[in-house]
């Protein structure tokens, strides 16, 4: 099975749904299904504006 087309990795088909999915998933109640990412991602959320805050 051979295939003459070969797909690029930053092929448009390819990035879009990944980048919308990628976003989708920062979403709160995305993230509170999955206790141990819930818990990064209000980590990575304090550390940001702890950051913001030192600058």
């Amino acid at each position: 099975m051979n295939t003459d087309k070969s797909l690029s990795l930053l092929d448009p088909a390819l990035v879009k749904p990944a980048i919308a999915s990628a976003f989708a998933k920062l979403d709160p109640r995305v993230q509170w299904r999955n206790p141990v990412m819930f818990v990064v991602y209000i980590g990575s959320i304090l550390t940001t504006i702890l950051w913001i805050q030192a600058l």
